[in-house]
């Protein structure tokens, strides 16, 4: 008998869900680790949970979210107990009708869990030995439909409880949960031991078996503490972050200030040279206005005024 976990999924929506009736969504502590590809339930997600799983399965209803896909190789014998269980179930099997007789049978095909006795040996080696003669005889070429038909009767009317089927199971939590407690102690070692073996390999197994120790308080503790750490860095980033921006604004602010202190003098000493400017052009309108030009008809006496004129300009200007 084999059990072999393919998939569970649903565990972040299902925790996030669990907080709906309180709106307490910013409390939620749970992540996934991509790292190690699980889920880590976090102190606070972990409390809440444990107490919806004590209030029964009407208050853990985030445990029907939780879905789990396991491939299952067991006998009949043991699926004839597991149909017990529909609702929230749903698989894909092995066909024995198609499949049976596509090839002979050894005692691999069937469960050897158990250790037989010698007769119980003999017996089923002489029922396979018989099924392989059918399935020879089912196979022969050009075959009546009806005649293959009886021998496939024959064929699954002969086969043992014992015979291996593999199935591709869907499941939940909750389910797994009401299974476990009514077959965890079953007289059949394919309950008692594989199924059990199987339920305590799931992630979170205790909200399944009910069994929560210490040492997942502990672990609570340990990841609580490595978040606090996590937060103190954080806050610690954040703190160094802020310095470093009130000096940036700071020096900004200082550089600024230098900025408008020269802007000011900038414009001080331009409205000077305006003032300046304007002085001159104004002696030089007042100069022009005293003077009195008389017309020459000498080209000597109009060349000294000019220089004169001139000379008590720029004298003006270096002033």
């Amino acid at each position: 008998m084999e059990f072999l976990t393919k998939n569970i999924s649903g565990w972040q929506a299902a925790l996030e869900g669990m907080r709906a009736p309180l709106k307490s969504y910013n409390k939620a502590d749970s992540y996934f680790d991509y790292k190690n590809n699980k889920i880590v339930i976090g102190p606070r997600d972990y409390r809440l949970a444990k107490s919806l799983w004590e209030g029964g399965s009407e208050h853990r209803k985030w445990m029907r979210q939780v879905q789990v896909w396991v491939e299952i190789a067991a006998p009949l014998f043991f699926w004839s107990e597991w149909d017990t269980y529909h609702i929230g179930v749903s698989c894909n099997s092995e066909s024995t009708m198609h499949t049976i007789g596509k090839a002979q049978l050894s005692i691999a095909d069937f469960d050897s869990s158990v250790s037989m006795k010698n007769y119980s040996y003999k017996a089923l080696s002489y029922i396979i030995e018989i099924l392989n003669k059918l399935i020879n005889a089912y196979n022969t070429p050009n075959l009546a439909k009806t005649i293959q038909s009886d021998l496939l009767v024959e064929i699954k009317s002969l086969l043992p409880c014992s015979y291996i089927q593999r199935r591709f199971i869907n499941i939940n939590y909750e389910v797994l949960a009401r299974m476990y407690q009514q077959r965890h102690n079953h007289r059949l070692p394919h309950w008692r031991v594989n199924f059990v073996n199987w339920i305590n390999s799931l992630p979170y197994s205790e909200f399944i078996t009910g069994n929560f120790t210490k040492e997942k308080s502990y672990d609570i503790i340990k990841e609580n503490k490595r978040k606090s750490k996590m937060l103190e860095q954080i806050e610690k980033e954040l703190r160094e972050e802020k310095q470093q921006r009130k000096k940036k604004n700071k020096c900004d602010s200082k550089q600024e200030k230098e900025e408008t202190e020269e802007v000011k003098e900038d414009k001080e000493i331009e409205e000077n040279n305006k003032i300046k400017e304007e002085d001159i052009k104004e002696n030089i309108i007042e100069i022009f206005k005293d003077e009195d030009f008389e017309e020459e008809d000498e080209e000597e006496d109009y060349e000294e005024e000019e220089r004169e004129l001139r000379s008590r300009i720029e004298r003006q200007l270096e002033k």
